[in-house]
């Protein structure tokens, strides 16, 4: 996934008014965000700035680069801020910038962790590791036990860590201790029959 300003409207629309304004950039990828404050350098092309000031905005160099999402009540005039602004501008009909902001910064970090998970996949699958390091290497990112079968229903992977992490709780805890690796019998259905595999 890459956000761009789209898919911060499509975030946003759920909840606000939200429009996009100016250039047609719409699809750039987004790598950075930042709150516009004083700054009077050109904006840059990956970073998308967040304000609700347009005297902020106005103190930015123009640039047909830039990407911003500007905060302002329903009785904001946006041609306004089209006079200042010469980029992509997300216009989000709400008062709560700090809302607006959080979610942002939630939706990148979201994206990095998507990113950081698909380099290493990807770096376990170029080295020629089998399902077993695929399942291994993805459990730390999805937190969760994770079971890869083959066409024939055998158990081609299994996350080793999650079961031993399980067992040794049940053994903390006075529960019956599992094995460091557990398999229960599988069932599935063949030519309409149930049978246990």
């Amino acid at each position: 996934m890459c956000i761009t300003i789209n898919s911060l409207k499509e975030f946003f629309a759920a909840h606000d008014t939200a429009e996009v304004l100016g250039a047609p950039m719409g699809e750039d990828g987004l790598t950075r965000w930042e709150i516009l404050r004083d700054q009077c350098a050109p904006p840059l092309p990956d970073t998308v700035y967040i304000s609700d000031s347009l005297e902020a905005v106005k103190r930015l160099t123009p640039s047909a680069t830039g990407h911003l999402v500007f905060c302002a009540g329903a009785a904001f005039d946006k041609t306004r801020l089209l006079n200042v602004w010469q980029g992509c501008v997300l216009l989000i009909r709400t008062d709560q910038q700090e809302r607006i902001v959080r979610a942002i910064q939630e939706q990148f970090y979201v994206d990095s962790r998507k990113s950081a998970m698909s380099a290493m996949l990807l770096g376990v699958l170029t080295n020629g590791a089998g399902v077993q390091a695929l399942v291994d290497a993805a459990y730390p990112f999805l937190k969760n036990p994770l079971v890869i079968f083959d066409s024939s229903y055998r158990i081609a992977g299994v996350t080793r860590k999650a079961l031993q992490v399980q067992g040794s709780v049940n053994q903390k805890c006075g529960c019956i201790q599992l094995p460091a690796v557990q398999f229960l019998p599988v069932v599935g259905y063949a030519a309409g029959k149930r049978r246990v595999l």
